[in-house]
């Protein structure tokens, strides 16, 4: 499944398109819903590891003996180290993108100039 998608994202970041057609770019409220869902997601598996004070044991197929507090740490910490990295990590890239566009400079050109107004101060 990996290969898959990956493969797919290299098309699509390979992909060229012509000057005519722009790719629409989504709001960051958009992106944010993604980043904030997944970030739930992962902070279930922290919130279920904190609250849960039972500690059963579970015997797996194989016939060995697990603690399920010991499942639940290894869920949080693999949830820590992957899941909540990469929203972190996300939300980084979706303030920078927004703070790039925010500072971006308009061409003296590209400037619409409004009756009565001049560019010159």
């Amino acid at each position: 499944m990996y290969v898959f998608f990956q493969l797919f994202a290299l098309f699509l970041r390979l992909r060229r398109t012509d000057g005519k057609q722009e790719a629409s770019a989504f709001p960051r409220s958009f992106y944010a819903q993604a980043i904030i869902m997944y970030a739930v997601t992962g902070l279930a598996f922290i919130v279920a590891y904190l609250s849960d004070s039972g500690n059963k044991l579970v015997t797996d197929a194989m016939g060995v003996v697990w603690h399920t507090r010991s499942i639940a740490e290894a869920e949080a910490t693999v949830s820590i180290f992957t899941m909540i990295f990469v929203a972190a990590l996300s939300t980084v890239k979706l303030l920078q993108r927004s703070a790039v566009a925010i500072n971006t400079t308009v061409e003296k050109d590209q400037v619409k100039r409004m009756p009565g107004k001049s560019l010159q101060h």
